[in-house]
């Protein structure tokens, strides 16, 4: 099982031996380390031996809507904080709609498929 942290106040918190992701917000604004937060979140992996931080991940808030400029923008965003980190680090931000609208663009390392495992569509269009 892996963990994840999604703010500056867990990796205190977390069991010796565990491992886990770190979400960050590239733009969605609802969770999620801010993209400023890297330096202050490596620190506290510095500080904390005894855990492993084995991935990171966001999530694309408007790839439900093939075009749509913010995903682009998170994108970028979250190449960024990637460069923060070893080059070798799980990534993954697709979620349904960027697995239907954006597959060829914006797939890391896994994919997140949410709905489409109900088979419904990632959009309402």
């Amino acid at each position: 099982m892996t963990a994840t942290v999604s703010d500056l106040d867990t990796i205190p918190e977390l069991e010796p031996g565990t491992s886990y992701h770190i979400l960050f917000d590239s733009g969605m604004r609802r969770l999620g380390l801010l993209p400023g937060e890297a330096s202050s979140i490596k620190e506290q992996i510095k500080q904390r031996g005894d855990v492993t931080c084995t991935g990171l991940y966001t999530h694309f808030a408007n790839a439900d809507r093939a075009g749509d400029d913010r995903v682009h923008t998170q994108y970028s965003v979250f190449q960024g904080i990637k460069k923060a980190f070893p080059e070798d680090i799980f990534t993954h931000a697709a979620n349904t709609g960027t697995i239907f609208n954006y597959a060829e663009e914006y797939l890391f390392d896994g994919v997140r498929p949410g709905v489409a495992l109900s088979g419904y569509s990632p959009s309402l269009e």
